[in-house]
């Protein structure tokens, strides 16, 4: 059973040492979250839709956390309405990229209904259903990429995705150039490429429990990489090509089918690998989140 907590009780500030984008040694293509990733940022967190009839409305930050309560008054008002979660705005300098969802019926929970006095994703929105938000980003031609995000679970996710990658031009998200993260039956998280899923193109790590995790991974140009809460490292020599350009889908396979189960609170994409700044979003998510 997916646990309640209340919504978002104190906020969480920025570090003292700046808000995680102010440190990085390269900046994200992707910065979505329900923390403030950015000093500078002055835009808004999310936008909501009611679901009821009151009209869709953007809500950003208090504290350095997303202002849940201002949106919870405005939802209890409009006849205990859940809320679902319509547009997740990104945060990287110049960024274009803000992830959408026009059905709302596919479109991640925000609160419980009736009245939404508690958050259904014990961390992070609530993506089962399946449920997701969509981008068209351009993170360059590369060989290299990296992702950190950060999850809530429940249970053993049977063949989920938590995040797809579709390469620009092709049928699928297992077509050459894409990528995508998912879950097996086993309580496991794994990476693959070119919907490779046990040769060179895949790493996999087993025995995950349901709860909070970060997961992290990464291609080098040389090998591709996934690793669980800054633990064990599983690696495959590749030198597999990423799509310079494409769709990436938040919860869900590309089509919003096979969708993750679970909380999802924030997601970093970068157009390379850089050791220190993977360090640096893990030791982020840690201090926001509680995730080990």
């Amino acid at each position: 059973m997916f646990g309640l907590r209340p919504v978002f009780a104190g906020s969480t500030s920025a570090s003292s040492s700046g808000a995680l984008l102010d440190t990085l040694a390269v900046q994200p293509t992707v910065a979505v979250g329900l923390e403030l990733q950015r000093t500078a940022y002055a835009g808004k967190c999310v936008r909501i839709h009611s679901t009821i009839s009151a009209p869709d409305a953007d809500y950003g930050f208090t504290g350095g956390m997303f202002d849940s309560e201002a949106a919870r008054v405005v939802l209890a008002a409009d006849s205990n309405a859940a809320g679902t979660v319509a547009k997740w705005y990104c945060q990287q300098a110049g960024g274009t990229a803000e992830f959408v969802q026009a059905t709302a019926g596919s479109q991640p929970v925000l609160f419980t209904a009736g009245p939404p006095t508690t958050y259904t994703g014990s961390l992070g929105f609530f993506f089962g259903g399946p449920r997701s938000l969509t981008a068209t980003i351009s993170p360059g031609a590369s060989s290299q990429f990296m992702l950190s995000m950060a999850v809530d679970t429940i249970g053993v996710n049977a063949n989920c995705y938590a995040i797809t990658y579709q390469a620009t031009g092709q049928a699928n998200d297992d077509s050459p150039g894409s990528w995508y993260l998912f879950c097996t039956g086993s309580g496991g998280y794994g990476l693959s490429m070119n919907g490779n899923t046990g040769g060179t193109d895949f790493a996999q790590v087993t025995g995950v429990s349901a709860g909070k995790h970060v997961l992290t991974a990464w291609h080098t140009g040389t090998s591709i990489n996934f690793q669980v809460d800054g633990g064990t490292v599983s690696s495959n020599a590749t030198t597999t090509t990423i799509g310079s350009s494409g769709t990436l889908t938040i919860g869900a396979r590309t089509g919003n089918t096979n969708g993750f189960l679970g909380g999802i609170a924030s997601v970093l994409l970068w157009p390379s690998y850089n050791a220190s700044d993977k360090a640096a979003a893990l030791a982020w998510f840690r201090s926001k989140y509680g995730t080990p």
